[in-house]
């Protein structure tokens, strides 16, 4: 299965003020974020369980994909050249990142989802009950 989204735009509202690479990094304002070109590709394996009495998903693999993103976080170190330049590092480097985030967020995700459709197809028996 696949989910496609051509522009995923994310807005808000942020306050910063730390340090990136030991220089401080400020900002409050209005953000926006455009996920350009997402898709989420899912691959299931099904198979029987309980002796062929049920459809059970087996295996669930999942791809995220970015083609590529543009991030805006207005009024970022006082606006102007300097947080134009870090916006658009950000933009760049924003696939990457989410790549960093999708390893350790995607498995516990497909897990929760594999129980819940195997919890939902225990309802729906391949084989008839028997009678009481």
């Amino acid at each position: 299965m696949t989910i496609e989204q051509a522009v995923l735009e994310l807005n808000g509202t942020y306050t910063m003020e730390g340090n990136a690479l030991g220089l401080p990094v400020t900002g409050d304002g209005n953000f926006r974020i455009d996920l350009n070109d997402l898709r989420f590709l899912f691959y299931t394996y099904f198979g029987l369980s309980n002796f062929g009495k049920y459809i059970q998903c087996k295996l669930m693999t999942a791809d995220f994909l970015l083609g590529d993103a543009d991030v805006h976080f207005n009024n970022l170190m006082g606006g102007g050249v300097t947080g134009g330049l870090i916006n658009e590092a950000l933009s760049a480097e924003l696939p990457f990142l989410l790549s960093i985030v999708e390893a350790k967020v995607l498995p516990p995700f497909l897990t929760t989802l594999t129980d819940a459709i195997n919890e939902v197809l225990l309802n729906y028996p391949l084989l008839p009950l028997p009678s009481k």
